[in-house]
């Protein structure tokens, strides 16, 4: 399971194509497998050390200390790892890419 469904990953994918410059400030790898590490550690000579930083590989027994930076388990989806996430809903979806009846009906209530 990732971050986002496959529904509003297409969304996205579609509003940043070619227009959108994501400057990505992290990215937290949950559940990697060994190969991924092993990977890092050879790619990692040829990146800056600003984006090594930048790339955080979460171990399983690291994974409370994360569950509290992201500001606790409502913030964690449900089957996120071993992670205990409890969010069941897209706050991103749901809120920001309803279609203009779905946001007129959203707003109304």
């Amino acid at each position: 399971m990732g971050l986002f469904s496959i529904k509003l990953g297409l969304k996205l994918d579609r509003l940043t194509i070619g227009v959108l410059p994501v400057k990505m400030k992290r990215c937290f790898m949950l559940g990697s497998p060994t190969w991924w590490d092993i990977l890092m550690k050879l790619m990692s000579p040829f990146m800056s050390k600003k984006l090594q930083q930048r790339i955080i590989n979460v171990k399983d027994e690291e994974c409370e200390r994360f569950v509290k930076a992201l500001g606790g388990v409502d913030y964690v989806p449900v089957g996120f790892n071993k992670c205990n996430g409890t969010l069941e809903k897209e706050i991103v979806s749901d809120t920001h890419f309803l279609s203009l009846k779905e946001r007129y009906a959203y707003e109304e209530s």
